[in-house]
Formats: structure tokens, sequence, C-alpha cells
């Protein structure tokens, strides 16, 4: 009995070695079959999974006119280098080498994989702080497609007349299309300056992180053209180039510099930049930008959700519409002729806007420590404060405060008055200050009286109630009233059924119909919608 249960112990014994050894053989003869490329395509070519992995061991140059189809499933390694200070030199093309290995392409790259199976292009040392170079589409080159791609491990390539930098650098040419692709542990994910270039539903983040010798953040994205639909999780996120760049509908989640427009890195961006529709989460800074005069930026209908920086801007022209911006800091500085409208600003510890744009009308600003530091130079108009320890830091006479509600705020200010400051059909729970003017049309009310303005003041919601007081109590603003309220209803509408229009006291339009003035932003396409 005890040599049968011997037996049958040392049959499981080597079975199990058995196993092993096929294992290992089994392994050594898929390294032995990776099939190695590199050198100059010089006609099309088709990489299929039928020979993976396709092992790149020395550097390929795709030549003008000539396209590589990649299948889907396939599997691609590019021999790598330690990415450290100090050992750039691995990175640095010498005539036709590198150590760090790239692709180089002066025609196309075709390389649309599925869902189920997708394109990989990954480090061939599998090695902690091991990157590849860089897929390099070239002025030369046409359009290129990525789909479906897994995209891991690469850096950046040095040359004598260029130094592309990311998982794929597309540069002045027949355009990009980057569409479901997952960009993991980059150095960065896709640069360059062609304005035909997409980027849609793909995912951006960092795992393994950088050698920390390396010393700084990297931007996934130092792009124009249309970035919709993507998510970006964690280092800086977008840097747009100087062409005009559509950011529609992307997530951004623990990103340190969301949006860095402008500054010492991108002195003059010329085109119109547009943000719309994104959604920020636990940031440090949203978005961070300068410019000079023709800049603008349009940033409509975003959510901030910090704690963090939501906006910071110098001097350019911009029109910040419908966000939100929840525990975060707005501030601009010096932008003459700019746009502050339709805006939620709420439950910031410290000032929740700052600055002194051209119009600032139809916003809220909802339990701040201190709602404002500045005015609207030329329209400061149907705005709501309420439930902030101060509305203002200071208050002056640069701009007349009408048809807005100052309701339920600890004091109207912090610091100082200049001025005579004057209040125009108004809804106010406070006496005015004697330096203050009471231009007319001004409503007083207590704090029963105020619950029956809005639908839930205590929580946010500036709605106005049936009957409100608000309703036609506005002054008379024919002239520039803002087109549209929050909900994208239109001003001016006859609330009270009295036959006469005027516009209401806030930024609600009461019982208003919804507006056929609200467009999409350019460019036509879904993700505008």
């Amino acid at each position: 009995m005890i040599r049968k249960v011997l037996n049958f112990k040392g049959g499981l014994i080597m079975k199990k070695l058995l196993l092993i050894i096929v294992i290992l053989i089994f392994l050594a003869t898929k390294i032995v079959l990776a099939t190695e490329v590199g050198g100059h395509l010089t006609e099309d070519t088709v990489w299929s999974p039928e020979n993976n992995p396709y092992h790149v061991v020395s550097n390929i140059f795709i030549e003008q006119g000539v396209t590589l189809t990649i299948q889907p499933g396939t599997q691609i390694k590019l021999d790598s280098a330690e990415l450290i200070y100090g050992g750039l030199v691995a990175f640095l093309l010498t005539g036709e080498d590198s150590e760090a290995k790239l692709f180089w392409v002066d025609g196309r790259i075709i390389a649309e994989g599925t869902a189920d199976d997708p394109i990989t292009f990954t480090r061939a040392q599998d090695s902690l702080y091991y990157h590849w170079g860089t897929i390099y589409l070239s002025e030369q080159s046409g359009l290129s497609v990525f789909k479906h791609c897994l995209i891991e491990y690469s850096a950046l390539i040095f040359t004598s007349t260029v130094d592309p930098q990311g998982a794929i650098y597309s540069h002045n040419n027949g355009g990009t299309i980057t569409e479901n692709c997952h960009f993991i542990d980059n150095m960065y994910a896709i640069q360059g300056g062609t304005q035909k270039m997409s980027i849609t539903k793909c995912r951006f983040e960092m795992i393994e992180d950088l050698h920390s010798s390396l010393n700084s953040n990297y931007n996934y994205l130092g792009v124009t053209g249309l970035i919709a639909g993507n998510i970006f999780i964690g280092e800086d996120a977008i840097m747009p180039g100087t062409n005009t760049a559509h950011i529609v509908r992307n997530t951004f989640q623990s990103t340190i510099i969301t949006i860095d427009i402008g500054g010492a890195d991108n002195p003059n961006f010329q085109d119109p930049i547009y943000i719309y529709k994104n959604t920020f989460l636990d940031f440090d800074t949203g978005i961070i930008g300068s410019g000079y005069p023709g800049d603008s930026l349009y940033v409509k209908k975003n959510d901030f959700h910090g704690p963090g920086w939501g906006i910071f801007l110098e001097p350019i022209y911009f029109e910040v519409e419908g966000n939100m911006f929840d525990n975060c800091y707005f501030r601009i500085s010096g932008s003459p002729h700019s746009m502050v409208r339709n805006n939620m600003i709420k439950s910031f510890g410290g000032t929740g806007y700052s600055g002194n744009a051209s119009i600032f009308e139809n916003n809220i600003i909802y339990n701040c420590g201190e709602g404002m530091s500045g005015l609207g130079r030329d329209g400061f108009r149907n705005n709501v404060f309420a439930s902030n320890d101060d509305v203002f830091s200071s208050i002056s006479d640069r701009a007349i405060i009408e048809n807005s509600a100052v309701v339920g705020n600890d004091r109207l200010y912090s610091r100082n008055i200049y001025g005579n400051p004057i209040f125009r059909n108004c809804i106010l729970d406070f006496e005015l200050p004697e330096e203050c003017i009471d231009g007319g049309g001004n409503i007083w009310v207590d704090s029963l009286m105020i619950d029956g303005l809005f639908e839930d003041w205590q929580n946010g919601d500036f709605h106005l109630t049936p009957g409100s007081l608000a309703i036609d109590a506005g002054f008379d603003t024919t002239d520039y009233y803002p087109y549209l309220d929050p909900d994208d209803n239109l001003r001016v509408w006859d609330g009270d059924n009295d036959g006469q229009a005027i516009i209401d006291i806030g930024p609600y339009e009461y019982g208003a119909p919804a507006s056929e003035l609200s467009q999409p932003l350019q460019p036509d396409n879904n993700y505008c919608l």
C-alpha cells in the first residue's frame, strides 16, 4: 500500500516536470519564431497576427507612397532603452540607427484593430523604465489611421532636424485619425502640428510612471484638431497647438494641469480654441493660459469639480458660458471685451470668481467663502449671490449692479467700498450702505420671503417660482440683455402674462420657451451635438 502511494506521488512529480519543460520549450519557440523586422519598406506591406510577434530590431522607414497595413490582433515589440536623465543618448538617431527603435513614416500606417483583437505596440524588453522611440509621421506622410490599438512605453527620438515626441508624432501632413486606442505609460502620447487630426474615444493613463530622474510632468496631447470623447487620468492632459482645436466631451480625472493654453511654451495660439461639454474631476488646475490680442478661447457647458483652480486666464478674448464650477477657483486677469455668462460657481471656501471681464451676467455664485473680487466693466447684471460669507471683497462704482438677487449672505463686502456703487432693480435682504446709491426698482425681502422667490435656493436651485417677485421685475435691458438663460431659454419673456415682456431679475427667465439660437460648436460632428 505504501509503495503504491509513493508511485502515485512520483508520477505526479514527473507530470509536473514534463509540463514545465513543455511550457519552457513553447516559450523558447515563440521567441525564436518572432518575426524580426526593420529597414526600409519600399512597397505596400501587410502585417498579420499569424506572424506574431513582430520584433522591431532596427528602425523602420516607410517610404513616401507606401502603406503599412496592420491587421487586428497583431503584436509589435520594439527594442527599447532605459529612459533616465543622462541616458537619453539611447534615443538619439545617428544616421538611421538608434538604440530605442522607431517608425519613420513618409508614407502611411493603417492600423485598424477591433475591440476583441486590438493591435499592440509595446517594448521588447519588459523592464521597468524601458521605452521605445516614437511613430513619426513626417510632413511627407499621408493620412494614417490608428483604431483599437494598445500603445505603451514610447518616449521620443532626437534627430538633427526634428525631435519627435510621443507614441505618435504627426507633423503638418495628410492627417491622423486615432480612435478607441489605449495609451499607457508613454512619455507623451500624441504630439504634432497638423490641423487634420482627430483623437476620439481613447484612454490615456500613466500606471508605471517615469523614472524620477526626469523630474517633470508630461502632457498626453500636444495637438490641434478634434479631441473628443476621451478619458485622461493623471498627469498633464492637453497643450493645444497653434491652430484651431475642439476639445469636446472628454473626461479628465486627477490631472495636474488639465488644459494648458498659451504661455511660454505656446506664446500665441492664433486660432480659436473651443472647450465644450467636458468633465473635470479632482484636478490641480483645469484650464490655464495666456495669449496676445487676437487670440480667442470659448469655454462652454463644462463641469469642473475640484478642489483646484478651475480656470486661470491671462489677457485673451474669451467667452466662459454655461459652466459648473464646484469647489474650485475661477480667475481671469486683464481681458477686455470678454464675457462670463450663465455659470454656476459654488461651494468654494475662498473667492469663487476673481477678475474684471467686460460682461458678467446670468451667473450664480453660491455658498462660497467670498463670492467675487471684481465686477463686469461694461455690464454686471442678472446674477445671484446667495449663502456666501461675503458677496464681494471690495465693491466699486465701476458698473451698475442691476437685475441681480443678493440674498442670504453674511456680509456685502469684506474690505472696502470705492466710490458710490449703484444698485438697480435688484432683490436685496439688507440695507444699502450709505455710500451706495438706490438706483430704483429694488425689492427688499426678509428671510421668509426669499423662500417664495426660488424653487430651492438653499440647495442651489434658483429657478423662479410661480408668482415670484422676480418675474418681469428687471430693468429695461432691451438693447443689451443676454439672449439665453442657463437653460437655453429665451430672454425677454412675458412671465406674468400682463401683455408686456420685461426681463426677470436673476439668471432664469420664468415661463420662457427653449431657443433655436442654441447651436452646436463647429465643426458639425456628433461630438458637438
